[in-house]
């Protein structure tokens, strides 16, 4: 569970105010009409198809299409319930589920900016998850994996599963946790979510260096911090200041050189604002910081060995 996630709890409860929420369905509303669009011609082939997308050049031009069943009319409601936040959030997100007892994606909402407790945010995305299982179905989960997250049905289900890993992990749970992001990532290996990086840090603090490795290398082009200091990290603890781990922090802070500075309290980082991140910048630095400078701290001589690396 991120910072972000308990700090907008935290608000939704001091305040009566509705307040706009950190939309993760952001767009959706319009790629489901723009599915729905394209569902309703006769196209003959993927080239009309894309040429027929290429006429919808504003988000105007794609009509909106009226939900027909329950369960489009739930989901619709919580699309409505991430736009305008607070209590009235809450009461979109009981009525979808009064609606459709399987949207997942109200039991999402309901544990980002209701839930009481952690122990209640967990169950909340727990049945998210097997309201996502029983809409799309076993059959479903097995044919389509590895193409998951394209798919916009399978967004909701997604989202409850990584909601639990996270509450998972920070409730003690951790084997279940890792079992959850490995699975996520066997369903969508796009990993439009970001799952590996926690993944990342998590197979280092639990010492299964078999999988870590794994996935560094699956990772070895991979910009972000979470992978390059990382793999910086691992190689010190396995051999301390070798040729090789010399090598990957260097190739790490050529990607992104603000990481020291805060890993080594040299600078403060500042809040992180926006839901992206900039690559190299200090906002993704601060990101990796969060989850980061733990990892460091659990490896003796790490911190001293990258101040000395990163001498000015």
């Amino acid at each position: 569970m991120s910072r972000k996630t308990r700090r907008k709890k935290k608000r939704s409860r001091k305040s009566a105010t509705p307040h706009p929420l950190a939309n993760p369905l952001a767009g959706e509303r319009t790629l489901r009409d723009l599915q729905k669009l394209i569902e309703s011609q006769d196209f003959k082939s993927i080239d009309e198809i894309n040429a027929y997308m290429a006429q919808l050049t504003e988000p105007d031009s794609i009509p909106h299409f009226e939900p027909q069943t329950d369960q489009e009319r739930a989901q619709e409601l919580v699309f409505d319930a991430w736009e305008v936040g607070g209590s009235e959030a809450v009461r979109l997100a009981r009525m979808a589920l009064k609606i459709d007892p399987n949207c997942a994606d109200a039991y999402v909402l309901l544990a980002e900016i209701d839930a009481r407790d952690i122990i209640e945010m967990r169950d909340l995305y727990r049945k998210g998850v097997e309201a996502g299982e029983r809409t799309l179905g076993k059959a479903f989960l097995e044919e389509n994996e590895g193409h998951f997250w394209l798919m916009t049905e399978t967004r909701p289900y997604m989202r409850a599963r990584m909601g639990l890993a996270e509450t998972q992990w920070a409730l003690g749970h951790h084997d279940e946790a890792i079992a959850h992001a490995q699975s996520m990532l066997q369903l969508n290996p796009g990993d439009n979510q970001g799952v590996r990086y926690l993944l990342a840090h998590w197979l280092f603090r639990e010492r299964r260096f078999e999988e870590l490795e794994a996935l560094l290398n699956e990772n070895k082009n991979d910009a972000r911090p979470d992978m390059g200091y990382t793999r910086a990290l691992y190689a010190f603890f396995k051999g301390g200041d070798t040729r090789q781990s010399r090598k990957w922090l260097k190739e790490a802070i050529r990607r992104n050189k603000h990481v020291p500075d805060f890993l080594l309290l040299r600078r403060r980082p500042q809040q992180i604002e926006g839901e992206y991140l900039l690559l190299g910048g200090e906002d993704e630095a601060a990101s990796y910081l969060l989850m980061g400078r733990i990892d460091w701290e659990m490896v003796p001589g790490a911190l001293e060995w990258l101040a000395q690396m990163t001498k000015r």
